[in-house]
């Protein structure tokens, strides 16, 4: 049923890990174990590349967005600071 979903791209990998709690290698394993199209296996492998693309810059993102927060914070505090010596 997974790799189904997954071969007939009715839903991503990325998809499937979410809403099913089965994680990306199970995933590309059922789907290569299970399909019969020779190009459904290169477009797998394609596919992983970009999903773990995907999944390395959601976390950069969160690491700046956090890191931004901080300065933005520090920033204030030394801006309070600075019109506290005036």
């Amino acid at each position: 049923m997974i790799a189904d979903l997954f071969n007939s791209k009715q839903m991503t990998a990325l998809e499937i890990e979410r809403e099913y709690g089965v994680t990306n290698s199970t995933i590309y394993s059922w789907a290569n174990k299970f399909s019969t199209n020779p190009h459904v296996k290169s477009k797998i492998s394609k596919q992983k590349q970009i999903e773990k693309k995907l999944k390395l810059l959601e976390k950069q993102n969160k690491q700046l967005k956090m890191e931004n927060d901080i300065l933005k914070k520090a920033g204030a505090i030394f801006a309070a600071n600075q019109l506290d010596k005036d």
